[in-house]
């Protein structure tokens, strides 16, 4: 293996790595909210971080999974393309050869939109004015107001990611000419993909 090579096997694991982290400070945040924010507005705002942790953590599971047959590049590109769809996101990842989580968090996450997150949105989605909440786009009472549902979808993001902590932690090379390179060649590809 080159060292060229040994870079670009970093910028993939260190953009899956930065995704990760932003799995964990989005499900650290709703760990601290969730029975704190419960008031309508609140809880939906909250659910949204958890939307988010499942999302990041979907695209750290995608950067690793496709790390030996697509380029950095490449990888990020498709992740950039799902966007916020939790179902596309679910459907690129592939660390993992069983996908019982990723389809659990396809399923029940899908219809849930990020836009949630404007309380003006949320209210047209869970509480539609001048019409019965039953008839509304994703029934509130079953979901974000559901706590049964709502720690089963906290587990499954909790299992993904902490089944991700051996990839992260350990050794690190303190070669400061590599994390030069690194670094450079992260900013390279950003640069890139801007364009």
């Amino acid at each position: 293996m080159t060292k060229h090579d040994e870079v670009l096997i970093s910028l993939h694991k260190t953009i899956a790595h930065n995704f990760w982290l932003d799995s964990r400070d989005f499900l650290a945040r709703f760990d601290v909210l969730w029975e704190i924010e419960t008031h309508k507005s609140g809880r939906v705002k909250t659910f949204v971080d958890l939307l988010m942790a499942c999302e990041c953590v979907l695209k750290s599971h995608a950067m690793l999974g496709l790390m030996p047959t697509t380029t950095t590049k490449d990888a990020y590109k498709l992740i950039r393309k799902a966007s916020h769809s939790i179902a596309k996101l679910a459907e690129l990842a592939c660390f993992n050869s069983n996908r019982e989580n990723y389809d659990f968090l396809k399923q029940h996450l899908d219809q849930f939109p990020v836009s949630i997150r404007y309380s003006l949105d949320a209210d047209g989605v869970f509480f539609p004015m001048l019409r019965d909440w039953s008839d509304a786009k994703i029934p509130h009472s079953k979901t974000v107001e559901n706590h049964v549902w709502v720690m089963s979808i906290r587990a499954c993001v909790y299992n993904l990611a902490h089944e991700l902590i051996p990839q992260f932690t350990g050794d690190y090379d303190m070669d400061i000419a590599k994390i030069i390179d690194e670094a450079q060649c992260m900013e390279q590809l950003m640069l890139d993909l801007k364009r």
